[in-house]
């Protein structure tokens, strides 16, 4: 799906050949394998397919100035937020693209009527979901303009945070597909001179052509024969081809090798290899995971690091208190404050009054009359004594 939509942007802003460049690039590319890959419980696998399928949608929109278009990428774009917490790269990079439009002269009815549609549908959708709400109302984040075009955009989130990388992929997968079928499109054009056959009045003209023109000056013969040098020679070009498709070759035979050996085991059972060659099964994640199910009251909220709030709740059946989705910053940081901060120490770096719900470890009554550490919400009581020393 996410091969179809790039290729359907591809094509769309460039020609069908660098769509199917760009269809191959993204699906062996490792950026977008170690996401997608079957057994990750991440869900940025769907995201980066709503991603490029609404921005196809809207450069579609643009182009034809259709309600219908601009009200499909709406729809799009409210898939992505419901998917992904990073719909706001959609919702800075739409207006961003509208200004430049504007900058360089090229308003017009067609852009007015998708921005307007797709602006005031998408947000009206996107206020439906619950962890989006009101916010693009009450704060002006969703606003956020930037001069730099969506490479360097995704450039600088990638490197703000690796797992961002991401949201580059897809746009190094488009601008590279597109650099190789300008540049085959170049070398694979026949450039042979094409030879002018002449017929017989043209021989009569040619002869006539040898007359004098002035008095002791003789009118000049124009020479038709192509010139040996004239474009790139049938080597140069074989060696380029060759060079281009050894490129490629090497490129997935590379994304083949780091999908095998960095992103074939699901990110719950990991495997590692000895000095020796052999092969061992990590698989102390999935019994965790089947543990907390099997020895947690159904209600538990589990205090984990955030990076495994979606394997709790596919695999342990639990609800977590943060997870994968990091739309609230201030929370989880708060959060992991909690975890790995003593207790003097978190206070002091916020001293004034914090509303949140505090933590605290109680004994949960279980069906086989065992105990075990669950955890509920308080927020009248303060943190236990676990929290006054730093994990």
């Amino acid at each position: 799906m996410t091969s179809m939509s790039v290729y359907l942007f591809t094509k769309e802003i460039w020609n069908p050949g660098a769509g199917l460049f760009a269809a191959c690039f993204i699906a062996i590319v490792p950026g977008y394998i170690s996401r997608s890959v079957a057994g990750s419980y991440d869900n940025e696998g769907i995201a980066i397919f709503a991603l490029m399928f609404t921005y196809y949608l809207w450069i579609k929109a643009v182009k034809t100035g259709q309600v219908f278009w601009s009200i499909c990428s709406a729809l799009s774009y409210f898939y992505m937020v419901s998917a992904w917490g990073g719909y706001v790269f959609i919702i800075n990079l739409v207006p961003l693209h509208v200004f430049v439009l504007l900058l360089m002269g090229r308003y017009s009815q067609r852009i007015y009527t998708s921005y307007t549609c797709f602006y005031i549908v998408g947000l009206i959708l996107s206020m439906q979901i619950p962890f989006v709400g009101f916010q693009p109302i009450r704060t002006s984040e969703h606003m956020a303009a930037a001069v730099v075009l969506y490479a360097i955009f995704a450039s600088y989130f990638a490197g703000v945070m690796v797992r961002l990388m991401l949201t580059l992929t897809p746009v190094v997968c488009v601008l590279a597909a597109i650099a190789f079928s300008k540049t085959f499109e170049v070398y694979l054009k026949d450039d042979s001179p094409k030879s002018n056959q002449k017929g017989g009045d043209e021989n009569g003209d040619n002869k006539n052509d040898r007359l004098y023109d002035k008095v002791g000056n003789k009118k000049k013969i124009r020479d038709d024969k192509p010139k040996d040098d004239e474009g790139l020679g049938i080597n140069v070009k074989s060696i380029i081809i060759v060079a281009l498709l050894m490129m490629l070759m090497l490129f997935a035979v590379h994304c083949t090798w780091v999908t095998s050996s960095a992103y074939s085991s699901p990110s719950i059972v990991l495997a590692s290899y000895g000095q020796g060659g052999s092969r061992t099964i990590l698989d102390d994640f999935r019994e965790a995971y089947y543990w907390l199910r099997q020895n947690t009251h159904d209600k538990a909220r589990i205090m984990s690091w955030w990076d495994y709030g979606y394997q709790i709740a596919g695999m342990g059946n639990r609800t977590t208190l943060v997870d994968n989705n990091t739309w609230n910053n201030s929370h989880i940081a708060l959060y992991m404050g909690g975890i790995i901060l003593p207790h003097l120490q978190l206070r002091s770096n916020n001293p004034t009054p914090i509303n949140a719900p505090i933590i605290k470890q109680s004994p949960v009554q279980l069906p086989q009359g065992s105990t075990a550490a669950g955890i509920s919400m308080d927020s009248q009581m303060e943190m236990s004594s676990p929290l006054n020393n730093p994990c």
